[in-house]
């Protein structure tokens, strides 16, 4: 009679079948705790999974590509930081499985111990790093050491995240304590910098995918990204196709974030820029296909959508400064003028950098080749709407207007106009986002609404041109799901 089949005589494509699936079914319901983030912890969500890998040789071969895909990491924790470094030390190859990292700040934890401050330095120095022995020593740069430790061991890795303290001062309750608090005086101006230590001969040369944030303190409150390591950072990534930026200081010198050539960089998103970085994309990016300038996008809460409306956005409000922000608008396409035929897709925040009048886009008529579209606005420039419509490329597969006030049905009609002449007759997408009243929501409770008359009045314009519209708040409410 023959064996019963078991999961050891699957096929093993099959078994990674079932791998994968208690790898989806665990990280949809139990995700991984804030500030915890080592393969300790990973292991521990994954605990059906970790405990196959556990059972024999093979099904730890065929798990450990899964387990260890992703690694994410605190630099406040930094004792399991340690052990997560001391285990790629001790197992190199895990370390090339490893495809995604995330390195975050989270709530303070305990401080190392002298043995675990000692192996950190020892793989420093067995690493190649430069440590910088000036100011307040060592201890105060455990973090950021660990941080450039954990690069060199994972430098097989395909996408970065990095959720770090940047340029701020260490009043109470702007920036969380250092691993030593005897090791910074209060009130001392503080840089968080990493990336300045690696060897001459060191890149990413896996890395696709890189993201920074600065730290977040409350609503209306971030740090900003310490430029000079940011900088440092990307003149190791020769192969970078995607990259996302938060908010950084001006940093000291006269350069922006890039500084080196990105050959292959197709995607950036920054939330602020100054000229000098317009000025470092224009020449150090030949390739861009996607820009995006302005806020991030996600979700807002009703109090946060108020300080946006306010223009209260994060560290760096209108009403703080006493001074209106300068409009760099125009300076964002006349930067960008040399890629006008490769930049496929461009999203621009006007709501953030003030776009007075329609005479402000004019250099978006020199982007022939753009297929998708996105300009928000806090408040609808004036000026004639049939000259922004007359800009826009012929080629233009997807638009999306919106911010406050918008003439959306006038768009509309001269949209439909438009298409019957032949000249957007590629228009497949028309997106608009009219203004929210968050006041009222934070009242009320009451869901964000959509104005579905006006809806109805775009579609009937659109709809015989097989133009699909859709209807969005703005700014965009929190996701609660």
């Amino acid at each position: 009679m023959a064996d019963p089949p078991s999961l050891l005589t699957m096929p093993v494509e099959i078994q990674l079948e079932i791998c994968d699936h208690l790898l989806q079914s665990t990280t949809r319901t139990k995700q991984p705790k804030p500030g915890i983030g080592t393969w300790q912890s990973t292991m521990e969500n994954y605990c059906a999974l970790g405990s196959l890998s556990l059972t024999c040789k093979h099904f730890r071969k065929i798990t450990a590509p899964l387990l260890y895909r992703r690694v994410r990491v605190s630099i406040r924790k930094p004792a399991a930081f340690i052990r997560l470094i001391r285990r790629f030390s001790q197992f190199p190859g895990c370390a090339k499985l490893v495809s995604e990292l995330t390195i975050h700040s989270g709530r303070a934890g305990s401080a190392l111990s002298r043995s675990q401050k000692n192996f950190l330095f020892r793989e420093a120095h067995r690493l190649g790093l430069r440590l910088l022995i000036g100011g307040n020593g060592l201890s105060s740069q455990l973090e950021s050491i660990l941080i450039d430790v954990a690069l060199c061991r994972l430098s097989t890795i395909r996408k970065l995240t990095l959720s770090l303290p940047g340029t701020t001062t260490t009043e109470e309750g702007q920036f969380p304590p250092p691993l030593n608090e005897s090791d910074v005086e209060s009130h001392e101006p503080f840089a968080f910098r990493y990336a300045n230590r690696f060897p001459a001969f060191f890149a990413l040369s896996s890395l696709q995918r890189l993201e920074a944030y600065p730290m977040t303190f409350n609503e209306t409150a971030t740090d900003k990204l310490h430029s000079e390591s940011l900088a440092a950072l990307l003149s190791r990534t020769p192969a970078l196709t995607h990259l996302k930026i938060g908010r950084c200081d001006q940093g000291t010198s006269g350069h922006g974030i890039i500084q080196n050539l990105l050959p292959q960089l197709r995607d950036i998103h920054l939330v602020d820029a100054l000229d000098k970085d317009l000025a470092a994309i224009k020449t150090f990016c030949p390739q861009l296909e996607r820009f995006r300038l302005g806020e991030d996008g996600r979700g807002c809460s009703p109090m946060q959508s108020i300080f946006m409306m306010l223009g209260i956005t994060n560290s760096t409000s209108t009403l703080a400064s006493g001074q209106p922000r300068p409009s760099i608008t125009p300076s964002v396409f006349k930067a960008l003028l040399p890629m006008k035929g490769t930049l496929h897709d461009f999203d621009l925040d006007c709501d953030t950098f003030r776009a007075q009048t329609i005479r402000d886009l004019t250099h978006l008529a020199h982007f022939r080749a753009l297929r998708s579209l996105r300009l928000v606005f806090g408040t609808w420039p004036t000026g004639d709407n049939a000259a922004l419509i007359r800009k826009l490329s012929p080629d233009l597969e997807s638009l999306c207007l919106g911010g406050g006030e918008i003439p959306v049905y006038d768009i509309a009609v001269l949209l439909s106009e438009r298409i019957r002449e032949g000249r957007l007759s590629k228009l497949k997408r028309f997106e608009y986002t009219l203004l929210r009243n968050p006041a009222e929501e934070l009242i009320t409770g009451a869901p964000p609404s959509l104005n579905h008359e006006m809806s109805q009045k775009v579609a009937a314009v659109l709809k015989e041109y097989g133009v699909y519209c859709v209807q969005r708040p703005y700014p965009p409410p929190m996701d609660t799901a």
